[in-house]
């Protein structure tokens, strides 16, 4: 019986062992299951995980591609705006100097504009001034009244088959200069009036109509004037200028009659001169100094001072007038033509101002 129930209690031993494995196994299954959920959750979040990394890997790759692309923008863009701010600085310099070469026309185009002004008027001044001596060359003024009928009646529209063949006056055709005026005016004195004629017809035609008119006298000349007997040549002398006919210039058709009608008359420094060479009776027919004084072999003495322009002067001023007064007009037209030009430049200068400031402004904009 002690050896049943030590085996009974053996036996309950062993079926409480197996219970007792029974519930470890149980257990075990139990943990094994719960770790096969969790073991199949956790390859399903490593799924997840590799998913995951992979969208960040792609991610990261679109990421370092815009980096990239970013990263050109921003060099093109640094060297745009390099570029750029060399084009403005360019621009600026460009656009300071034109504003400085603008600043110093305007400058320029003033003083000539004020410079032409002074021009202008003292054109119109000496265009004034030969209008002037022209009309009292015209009308005769200054002549005996016998003249002014004469040519005035000859060149009168209504008249114009009058008196045909008169050239003009002897003042009119001869041209002296200024330093020997005073000495022509004197020795011809009156001859200087004489009307110049072709034919002796027209002439007696002209005496017969002053007579006829009450309209004074005239001397008249013909171009076929006859000179004097042969006279002595004075040249050498002390005190001795030239020959009054050396000293006048006149068109070769009336050469003659000059050199006949001053024939025998020379010119002499001052009547010192002339009355040493009278002593010597050379057989001259007449002196005249320098200032107008003549001594006449014959013993007739004429001096004193011309208060009044002779009409030698008078028709040298219009001369001169007439040569400055036409230089003065093409030295105007060169100024003009030179002030529209500055003008001009000024326009095209300040219109290339204008488009660099446009370029500027646009620069600018660009910048930002």
């Amino acid at each position: 019986n002690l050896v049943l129930a030590a085996n009974q209690n053996g036996l309950l031993d062993v079926d409480q062992a197996l219970d007792t494995a029974r519930s470890e196994s149980v257990e075990h299954m139990h943990t094994a299951v719960q770790v096969r959920t969790r073991l199949g959750s956790i390859q399903g979040q490593e799924e997840d995980i590799r998913g995951r990394l992979s969208q960040l890997e792609q991610q990261k790759s679109d990421l370092k591609l815009r980096l990239s692309k970013a990263e050109h923008e921003q060099t093109e863009h640094l060297n745009r705006a390099e570029d750029i701010d060399a084009s403005l600085q360019r621009v600026r310099q460009e656009s300071q100097q034109l504003q400085e070469r603008a600043l110093e026309l305007h400058a320029e185009y003033r003083q000539s504009s004020t410079q032409l002004e002074a021009f202008y008027e003292n054109l119109n001044k000496q265009e004034s001034k030969l209008s002037s001596l022209q009309e009292i060359a015209e009308h005769y003024e200054g002549y005996d009244e016998g003249v002014k009928a004469v040519l005035g009646k000859r060149e009168s529209p209504d008249e114009v088959t009058l008196f045909t063949g008169l050239i003009g006056l002897v003042s009119e055709i001869i041209e002296v200069d200024s330093a020997h005026e005073a000495a022509l005016e004197a020795v011809l004195g009156e001859k200087l009036q004489y009307v110049v004629f072709e034919h002796e017809k027209v002439a007696y035609e002209a005496i017969e109509y002053l007579k006829s008119q009450k309209a004074g006298r005239s001397g008249f000349v013909p171009t076929h004037l006859q000179a004097s007997k042969k006279v002595p040549d004075l040249r050498g002398h002390a005190g001795v200028v030239s020959a009054a006919a050396d000293l006048v210039r006149v068109d070769a058709q009336y050469k003659e009659l000059i050199h006949n009608l001053l024939s025998g008359i020379w010119i002499v420094e001052d009547i010192a001169a002339g009355r040493a060479l009278l002593e010597q009776d050379l057989g001259f027919h007449r002196l005249v100094t320098l200032e107008g004084d003549v001594l006449d072999r014959d013993g007739l003495l004429i001096g004193g001072r011309l208060e009044s322009a002779g009409l030698l002067e008078r028709q040298r001023q219009i001369r001169d007038l007439a040569v400055e007064v036409e230089q003065l007009r093409e030295t105007y037209s060169h100024f003009e033509k030179s002030n529209n030009a500055i003008e001009q430049i000024i326009s095209e200068v300040e219109g290339q101002v204008s488009e660099l400031k446009r370029e500027q402004h646009h620069l600018d904009l660009q910048k930002i």
